[in-house]
């Protein structure tokens, strides 16, 4: 599902830059381009709930437990907390594996 959600984050972010070339498979997942950040962005976004996320956060689990909880991998939730503390919420930002679907 994430996988999908990434490609889905791809023909809606970024449909004119994927049509002008092919891409390659062992570049799809590196997140050393602009597109690939919004991609997984997108993908935290999509697949994890807010309020349930912030939930889980003040029962104080971990970011494994709450991916486990969720069925993401925990980059995302590292990704989802970084997107709420641009929102005001006053939580620590968790580190980001970039290469979490490879």
């Amino acid at each position: 599902k994430m996988v999908c959600a990434h490609e889905l984050a791809h023909d809606q972010l970024h449909r004119g830059i994927s049509s002008a070339a092919w891409i390659k498979d062992f570049e799809i997942y590196e997140n050393n381009s602009k597109q690939e950040y919004e991609a997984n962005i997108f993908v935290s976004e999509l697949l994890i709930d807010e309020s349930l996320l912030i939930d889980l956060i003040k029962q104080k689990k971990t970011v494994e437990e709450i991916a486990k909880i969720l069925f993401v991998d925990p980059t995302l939730i590292s990704l989802k907390v970084r997107l709420l503390i641009g929102k005001g919420y006053n939580f620590i930002p968790q580190d980001y594996n970039s290469k979490f679907l490879k």
